[in-house]
């Protein structure tokens, strides 16, 4: 099956990315500000693999077409993003996270951020009603997401929605960025 695009110029979204690509260029300049477990959790590799990862979103929104499997890897792609702004945000935070009582647990144990998967980052944005109810885009990218594993008839939402999740994405990363502490 093929998705055809709307005629609708996208504009916006492609230069809403910019709030993406912002988020994590503050996340370099904190991370080198920053306390040494926030630089023990996120090296420059990892955050230039992040804004790379953004900035290629683009490719999904300069198609006439997308076949099925290029849409389920579109969201894949989303999905990769939403988790690394989402991770990148609370390694800032390390020290908030590992004092709060909603902090996800294993066994008893807080989750280590670099353990930390998207379902149980849902469930604390949640929880901390962080991102004006942004978790239900969150659950929305994480269940178009995980259609790439091919295990169970999941209904694959189309090309609109998508371009609706990059641009909630932008305004995931807009508030993110705008909470993210003011280093000089």
């Amino acid at each position: 099956m093929e998705y055809k695009l709307p005629d609708t110029p996208w504009d916006d979204t492609l230069f809403d990315l910019n709030e993406i690509n912002r988020f994590f260029e503050q996340i370099i300049h904190i991370r080198h500000w920053g306390s040494t477990e926030t630089q023990n959790h996120l090296s420059d590799t990892i955050v230039d693999r992040f804004i790379n990862l953004s900035r290629s979103l683009t490719i999904w929104l300069n198609r006439e077409r997308l076949t099925t499997g290029e849409l389920i890897i579109a969201w894949a792609h989303l999905g990769a993003v939403t988790e690394g702004v989402l991770r990148c945000f609370l390694i800032i935070y390390a020290h908030e996270y590992l004092m709060d009582e909603h902090a996800p647990k294993s066994k008893g144990k807080i989750i280590k951020l670099d353990k930390l998967h998207l379902e149980s980052m849902r469930h604390y944005i949640e929880k901390n009603d962080l991102f004006n109810n942004s978790w239900m885009f969150i659950e929305k990218v994480q269940k178009q997401r995980n259609i790439i594993h091919v295990t169970k008839d999941d209904d694959l939402l189309g090309y609109n929605e998508f371009v609706e999740g990059v641009w909630n994405l932008t305004k995931l990363a807009e508030q993110a960025t705008y909470q993210l502490p003011n280093i000089s």
